[in-house]
Parts: C-alpha cells; sequence; structure tokens
C-alpha cells in the first residue's frame, strides 16, 4: 500500500497486516511481514527550488494515535519510511516546559508488535542554521535527522507491550551531503565538509537509523512556545512525585531486533519494567579512524572527544525493573583521535531520565559491553547474574561525585568473561555478594563488608574500601587491607504484607502493610513507611516480640491508578530500603460477559476463601476434558497448580497464597470457555 500522508489512529483501532508465515520471529534475519505501507522517499536535491532543497513536508511521514488514544496499536505491517508514536495529551504551560506535566487525558493499552520498521525519522528542527543574512552560516538545503527521534516511540499512563519488532535491518535511503556547512567547535569558522579527505571522512551523511530504536515512557511531553507538542528529558534522579512518568506500569518490551547507528536501542521506564529476548546491533566501523564522525549530534558544529552520542544498547530506569535474555552490541564514534564518552550495554545513570534505584534484576544477557549502574544516589536491591560480559566489566557505584551515598543488598553471581567488578558505595556497601563470577584478568573492587567469596575465579586481585569520615564525598574511598571485619551488623527490612504486588478495587477502603527486621537491633532500629518516596510513617519502633511495624494505608476515593510501598530502616547512620510493593487499581470486570456463568455450571468452593486454602472446582455441565485457570482482575494470569480427581473434581493448590481481593476462575474445554468469580479474603 503506497500512502502519501500522515496516518493518525483514533481509541480501539488497531492497524494490522497479514500474520507473517515462514520466518515467524523478528530476531531472525529475513523477517518481513508480507503486508507493507510504503510512504514517500525524500530525494536530496541542493538545486531543487533555487537552491532551497526539495519540499521537505512531502516526506518524513508518520503512524500516530491520536492524543487520546487508548486500545489501539499497529501489528504485523513493513513500513517503510514512518515513524511510530503514541502520545497523551498533557496539560502543560502554553509558554515554556514544567518540572512535571499533569496528563489531563490518559491513554493506556498500547500494542505495537511483529512489525519491520526501516527509513523512519523526524527532521532537526534546529536545521539549516541560516544565519542573518541568510545563508550567512548554513544552506537552505541543507537538513539533518533529528537525534531524539525512535522508530518507535510511546508515552503511555499505563499498559504497552512493544514485542517481536525488527528495526533498521533494511536501511536503503541513507545519503551524502557534500558541501555541508558547518561550524567548527568552539569557533565562528564555518566549513564545508567534502573539501577535505580524512581517509573517506569529512563527508555530512544523513543517517536514518542514528538515533533512539525503542523508546517507551522516557520523557515527558510538553509544549513550547508556538503550541506545539514536544518531547523533553526530564530531571535528574525522579521519583513518583517528581516523574510520575518514568513509575507508570505495564510495560514489556520483549523479542525485538534493533539496528542504530546512534542513540540507544531500547530505553524505557516503569515500575515491574520487563526487558527481555531483545537484540542491538551497532555499526562496527564507527570506530576506526576512515569513519570519523564530523557532524556530531545537532549537525551544526564539529564535535570533539568528549562529545557523546548516546551509544549504548539498553537505558532505562524506574521500580522493579528486570532486564533479562538480551543480546546487546554497540560502537563508539572515533572523533578526532578519541573516542566518543559512551559505548554502554545496560546502563542506569542518575541524569537523563534516572531514578532512584529499588529493585532490579540483570540478568542472563550477552554484552560486549559493560553493565553499569553509574554513579546514582543509594542504590537498594540489585541482582546481576548469569550474564556474559565478553571481556567488559561491571561497573556499581553509590556516588554522583559530590555527594557519598550506600550501596545495600547487592548480589553477584555467575557472570562470565568479565572484565573486572567495581561495587561501591562511599557512604558503605554491605549485605552484598560477589560469588561465582569468571573473570579474564583485572581485579575485584568493592566496599567493605560485601562478601567476595572465594569461588569467583580469574580475577587478579580483590580490592576493598572503606568509608573515608573526612572526605564521604571521595568517590575513589582508601582502600584498606581484608574485608574490614568489624562486628556491625547492618539494619535490613522488608515489607512482608503483602507478600507480592497487589491490585486493588475501587471499593477497597484500607489495606494493612506489614514490615519486618530481617537484620539489625530491634531496641535500636527505626522504621519508616513511604508511598513513592513520601515518607507516610516515620519512626516507628520495632515490636520485640515479632520484629514487626504496621503502617494502615487508608485508600482514598481517587487513589491514582499506582501506589508504590517502600519500608525504610535507620540504625546506627545507615540506611536501606526494602523491595517495592505495588498496588494497581484495575476496574472491576463485568461478570455479564457471555463466556462467564454462575454456580449452575461449576462449582468453586469454599468461595469465599481464606488465602492458602485449597479449593475444589466441581464442573457440572463439562463433559470434555476441562483445564482451570485463575487472573486477577487486571487480566493477569496468576500461577497455579491444578490436578484432577477421581471423582471427576479439579483441586486448585493455593499453598502460594494469595493476596486478598477478587480473582476470576475460568474453565475451559473444546466446547466452552466459562469464568466464575472468586473471593480471597
Amino acid at each position: 500500500y503506497n500512502v502519501s500522508g500522515h496516518i493518525k489512529l483514533k481509541t480501539g483501532v488497531i492497524l494490522r497486516g497479514e500474520n507473517p508465515t515462514g520466518v515467524v520471529k523478528a530476531t531472525e534475519e529475513n523477517y518481513s511481514p508480507p503486508s507493507r505501507l510504503i510512504f514517500p522517499k525524500f530525494i536530496f536535491d541542493t538545486t531543487a527550488n533555487n537552491g532551497a532543497g526539495n519540499d521537505r513536508k512531502k516526506a518524513f511521514k508518520s503512524i500516530t494515535g491520536s492524543f487520546e488514544c487508548s486500545n489501539s496499536g499497529i501489528v504485523n505491517l513493513d513500513i517503510n519510511r514512518a515513524y511510530i508514536a503514541f502520545q497523551p495529551q498533557y496539560n502543560t504551560s502554553p509558554t515554556a516546559p514544567i518540572a512535571s506535566p499533569t496528563p489531563i487525558q490518559k491513554n493506556r493499552n498500547i500494542i505495537v508488535m511483529g512489525c519491520r520498521s526501516n527509513n523512519a525519522i523526524i527532521l532537526d528542527g534546529g536545521i539549516p542554521e541560516l544565519g542573518s543574512p541568510a545563508g550567512s552560516k548554513q544552506r537552505a538545503w541543507q537538513v539533518f535527522p533529528w537525534r531524539f527521534s525512535a522508530n518507535i516511540e510511546i508515552f503511555v499512563y499505563q499498559n504497552s507491550v512493544i514485542a517481536n519488532n525488527r528495526i533498521n535491518d533494511g536501511p536503503s535511503d541513507n545519503f551524502e551531503m557534500p558541501n555541508y556547512r558547518i561550524r567548527r567547535r568552539n569557533t565562528q569558522n564555518w566549513i564545508l565538509l567534502g573539501q577535505r579527505t580524512v581517509g573517506t571522512g569529512w563527508k555530512a551523511n544523513f543517517d536514518y537509523n542514528a538515533h533512539y530504536g525503542i523508546s517507551l515512557n522516557r520523557g515527558k511531553i510538553y509544549q513550547d512556545t508556538t503550541g506545539r507538542y514536544r518531547v523533553h528529558g526530564v530531571s535528574t534522579f525522579g521519583t513518583p512525585e517528581t516523574e510520575p512518568d518514568l513509575f507508570r506500569t505495564g510495560f514489556e518490551i520483549r523479542d525485538n531486533w534493533v539496528y542504530k547507528t546512534s542513540r540507544v536501542g531500547i530505553t524505557a521506564a516503569g515500575i515491574g519494567l520487563l526487558i527481555r529476548g531483545n537484540v542491538t546491533r551497532d555499526d562496527s566501523l564507527k570506530e576506526l579512524p576512515a569513519y570519523e564522525n564530523f557532524t556530531g549530534p545537532t549537525g551544526n558544529q564539529t564535535p570533539q572527544g568528549a562529545t557523546t552520542l548516546e551509544n549504548r544498547s539498553i537505558d532505562f530506569s524506574g521500580w522493579q525493573v528486570k532486564i533479562d535474555s538480551n543480546n546487546l552490541e554497540c560502537y563508539k564514534n572515533y572523533i578526532e583521535g578519541y573516542f566518543s564518552t559512551d559505548g554502554e550495554g545496560i546502563l542506569l545513570q542518575e541524569c537523563c531520565g534516572g531514578t532512584q534505584v529499588n529493585d532490579y534484576t540483570i540478568s542472563n544477557n550477552v554484552t560486549k559491553n559493560y553493565i553499569g549502574i553509574y554513579k546514582m544516589r543509594d542504590i537498594n536491591n540489585v541482582i546481576i547474574k548469569n550474564n556474559d560480559l565478553k571481556g567488559s566489566f561491571l561497573f556499581i557505584v553509590a556516588n554522583t561525585n559530590g555527594s557519598a551515598y550506600y550501596l545495600n543488598k547487592l548480589q553477584v553471581e555467575g557472570n562470565t568473561n568479565v572484565g573486572s567488578i567495581n561495587a561501591t558505595g562511599t557512604r558503605g556497601g554491605f549485605a552484598g555478594k560477589i560469588s561465582n563470577n569468571q573473570g579474564t584478568g583485572p581485579g575485584i573492587g568493592v566496599s567493605c563488608h560485601i562478601v567476595v567469596e572465594n569461588n569467583n575465579t580469574g580475577f587478579s586481585d580483590v580490592t576493598y574500601r572503606a568509608v573515608d569520615p573526612n572526605n564521604l564525598a571521595n568517590h575513589t574511598p582508601p582502600v584498606v587491607s581484608g574485608n574490614c571485619a568489624e562486628t556491625t551488623i547492618y539494619p535490613l527490612v522488608e515489607i512482608i504484607a503483602p507478600l507480592a504486588d497487589t491490585t486493588f478495587t475501587t471499593n477497597l477502603t484500607q489495606y494493612v502493610i506489614k514490615a519486618r527486621l530481617t537484620q539489625g537491633d530491634i531496641f535500636t532500629a527505626k522504621i519508616d513507611f513511604l508511598q513513592g518516596t513520601t515518607v507516610v510513617a516515620e519512626n516507628l519502633t520495632v515490636d520485640p516480640s515479632d520484629s514487626t511495624v504496621t503502617y494502615v494505608w487508608n485508600v482514598p476515593a481517587n487513589a491514582g491508578n499506582i501506589t508504590a510501598f517502600t519500608a525504610r530502616i535507620k540504625d546506627a547512620g545507615f540506611v536501606s530500603f526494602s523491595l517495592v510493593k505495588r498496588f494497581t487499581k484495575v476496574t472491576p470486570v463485568s461478570l455479564s460477559d457471555s463466556k462467564t456463568f454462575g454456580s449452575s455450571d461449576f462449582l468453586v468452593f469454599p468461595n469465599p476463601t481464606n488465602s492458602g486454602s485449597v479449593l475444589t472446582i466441581r464442573p457440572l455441565n463439562i463433559n470434555s476434558p476441562a483445564s482451570v485457570s485463575l487472573f486477577d482482575l487486571a487480566g493477569k494470569n496468576v500461577e497455579t497448580k491444578v490436578k484432577r480427581i477421581d471423582n471427576g473434581d479439579l483441586v486448585f493448590d493455593n499453598s502460594t497464597a494469595l493476596n486478598p481481593g477478587i480473582y476470576l476462575v475460568r474453565i475451559k474445554s473444546d466446547q466452552v470457555s466459562k469464568m466464575v468469580k472468586l473471593i480471597v479474603q
């Protein structure tokens, strides 16, 4: 299908192509959905329109959701020359960006799956920089790709899946721009690229791959002075209060193949964010002098060695993030005899959409570039295990080059081909363990009280660093001998109720949240409860009989869509946080659906039931073999163990203990699929 303009989707519309056959996995070569949308190609011509170049408005198209678009998406389409974007509308200042826009239209449930995307770009609005008089700086025909473009960009209030897409595997439209006029950095000298040759360099290229691949809720939307909606980076160290868009729920980025030549392959944020099974690829020639970068990221001045083009595979933030089983590759740019200051495999940093660190698992990834929790504030509850680093290193540092922080509960285990491990907190590191890692020569450097077990192999040495009491901000604290053995018992706390993340409906009025001191002095430790990062109960005394404290959450009538709680313990100058527990508000599922029915068809007993009970499901009017599934009200499948007993009943083993709430039991056979409501008290 040849499409001449933009496409805009409204609520409830899925733009869907024919299902692929043969190669059906986007991570495999030759994946190509049979349904194709072809948008206009931009023809570069410096002489067209009296030197102004060809009309840009005829190309550079998009497929977007309208601002209020929900329950929408794009499935199984090969899209050439159009980027994909879904964005909500925001209530913002019409004259300037504000710190945290307030959503007034909350879009939900966006899917982009099974698509192939090539030659998708937004033009940089700052090019050409014509000067005064016009043409004294750049020429009217000059164009440049906007570095913050993305093949797939989604800003959504709740729920988005980006899966099985293949991005930039067939770039056909790149072109060279001879006599591109650009300012020599730190001067007012304008030069022409193409007049000189360094290797094959001194050229300006228009690269359709020089931008983000997939971007999900990693920024904010505001209106500029002309009233246009624009995307902007968020502030440093975001929290649920200051940057709520970084803490939305229901996000998965899975099984995509992404090629890019600068910026980040996959960038995303959220609570419960899952990034799994993706492949990122890059252009290895960038590191050669013959392919030196002369245009930099903005296209109006030459770069220098300290320039970053944000070459990364995955850049993430949020809470409860899991990054698993990805295969990653990126390369730096060669610039004036230096490499660009980037080149990360998996990165969390404080700037540019970074958040408070709590509850991350980075596992089973293969990456030729390092994994970094890079110069953050307090780092809590991080697991890095079973990754193959191909000779690169692990860098986990709780220090911002200006302030000192704690490294709490770090587990680094089972990683292979590790160049080195640096795991330090300049206020101390505790409850950490480095075990069973296989190194390639360099050593391990850790804060005192992080246990480095003897089963780590291939590392030259282990270096311990102590807290520098006279200079806590020192990001290279002093080396000491041994692991700083002392008798201090560092405090740890865990939330024990609820046991897991919980959904709630609008009729819930209260929820009891309980935390337990798992390590520390029950007589001196004080525990706080935080909703997001706002303290809602402070300096609670631990009950010596069971080492617990309790907070009753009175659920407001207008409770937000997501509420996350953590417990914080303070004792003897040390601070640590529990894992995050989140409450997600759901709309109760109507049981009037034609696929649901009452106890005349099957019985579930006891109902209501108590957490931990064994349930019996008795089919009454179903003759063929049946299976049983359990769902929460958000539609998420709850893992169960079901077995058939002699009289034909099905027994659901609830020994794993459900949280109190409303669930749906579905019984399914060849003929029917029906549900009944189950109440767990």
